[in-house]
């Protein structure tokens, strides 16, 4: 299940960062730690319907550990399409702002860090990443 790792590894992290284009640090916070309480939730509950789905033993001739993928699978692949169009773009083209909600907005995050500045993606950044120890730590 390698690949399942590498393709969740970057939720948490990505989040993070969608909440910093939005809001100042002192304003994240509260926004991380619901997250984060949101995330234990889930782990909770998701034994439990596991559990009640597991129990669909032998409906449609599958085992219930079938039906344990197949049904989350399918709720993961409909969420992710659904928050492909509702999660917002970045501050500088979000397509929900107004023009002086996005002044305000911009300015705010310039006050507190460097979350507004506009910088252009460059494979560079992504090879120089790659290439430092620290990342691979």
């Amino acid at each position: 299940m390698p690949v399942l790792g590498v393709t969740e590894a970057g939720l948490f992290p990505g989040t993070i960062y969608v909440f910093s284009v939005y809001y100042r640090r002192r304003e994240r916070s509260w926004r991380v730690a619901i997250f984060f309480g949101g995330a234990a939730l889930a782990g909770a509950f998701g034994g439990i319907l596991a559990y009640a789905i597991g129990k669909m033993e032998g409906v449609g001739g599958r085992r219930g550990w079938e039906w344990i993928f197949i049904l989350e699978g399918i709720l993961t692949i409909a969420v992710s399409l659904l928050a492909y169009f509702i999660v917002p773009t970045w501050s500088h083209s979000a397509k929900f702002l107004t023009e002086p909600e996005r002044e305000r907005l911009l300015s705010r995050l310039n006050s507190d860090s460097d979350a507004g500045q506009n910088e252009k993606f460059d494979w560079h950044y992504v090879l120089q990443a790659f290439k430092d120890p620290v990342v691979w730590g």
